[in-house]
């Protein structure tokens, strides 16, 4: 009877009216999220941490369901998510820890959410891994403005370290990730990755951008030192980004424009996709859905 019943499923699944309800779904839900989303930090900002902690919780099984089946779990150790979930410990556990605020300041404001552009962020409702992406760059820091720059009970509006220490404390956060993902990925399950073909932030950029600066870049020392000169240019690129976000926390006016810059640059990719790519594509993948489908019937 069970068995009768997952093939019920796993026959529907392989129909295009299938996707396309999936998709209809998708974008109804994300689109409601992103109104509510920005109701709340209209009229209620003090309510957004809470709110991005309950998306966190729809959107992480969502993300480990999808990778875990594409192989591409081990892009889960990434910095983002590290930064992500400093801002909620920092935010509901320790929101009156000066030093946890500064640097998920540091973080969120400053590799992340510039790699809304680096990453070619887009906010596309219909797609839960585009929105969970966008989300993942974007909502760490909308949660940290949001408290920042209004009067919430529960969240002290803390005070800035000096510059310096600000630095340091945000470089030692960062190592914190940075070390033990250099032994995961690059020692300790290196070969595996390679055996069974599981996709790594590295190697994903590594086959994507083989004609770019970054990659020459990696490639300064040799074939073997490729990976140290790939963390190398990370720990740059954070490290870099750190100075900026101290006048961001300082100023509330670049606080938020940075956000109405990120998140329209978002918009414009995800307008992008549904005017020029999406139609011609859409109709693609759903009659391949179809072609599918009936070699089961």
């Amino acid at each position: 009877m069970v068995s009768g019943f997952v093939e019920h499923v796993l026959q529907k699944s392989r129909k295009a009216e299938f996707y396309r309800t999936k998709d209809q779904v998708s974008f109804v839900f994300n689109t409601l999220r992103l109104g509510l989303a920005a109701y709340l930090l209209g009229r209620w900002p003090c309510f957004y941490p809470t709110f991005n902690v309950l998306s966190a919780l729809i959107f992480l099984p969502i993300r480990i369901a999808h990778y875990s089946y594409l192989r591409w779990h081990y892009t889960l150790i990434d910095f983002c998510y590290y930064a992500n979930y400093m801002v909620i410990v920092h935010q509901y556990f320790y929101p009156e820890n000066i030093i946890l605020h500064n640097v998920s300041f540091a973080f969120s404001f400053g590799p992340i959410l510039i790699a809304v552009l680096m990453l070619q962020n887009s906010v596309v409702p219909h797609s839960f891994d585009k929105i969970i992406s966008n989300y993942t760059h974007v909502g760490p820091a909308l949660s940290l403005m949001a408290v920042r720059i209004n009067s919430c009970g529960y969240y002290p509006v803390l005070p800035v370290l000096p510059f310096w220490e600000y630095m340091a404390y945000s470089v030692g956060c960062y190592l914190l990730w940075a070390v033990p993902f250099y032994f995961i990925t690059f020692v300790f399950a290196y070969e595996s990755n390679i055996k069974n073909k599981n996709v790594t932030l590295y190697g994903f950029l590594m086959e994507t951008r083989k004609n770019t600066l970054s990659y020459s870049f990696c490639g300064l020392l040799g074939e073997d030192f490729r990976p140290f000169m790939f963390m190398f240019e990370h720990f740059l690129f954070a490290v870099g980004t750190f100075p900026l976000t101290y006048l961001f926390i300082l100023n509330a006016y670049f606080c938020v424009g940075s956000l109405i810059l990120a998140l329209s640059y978002g918009i414009w990719n995800g307008a992008t996709f549904y005017m020029s790519y999406m139609p011609k594509k859409y109709e693609k993948n759903l009659q391949a859905i179809e072609d599918y489908g009936k070699k089961f019937e």
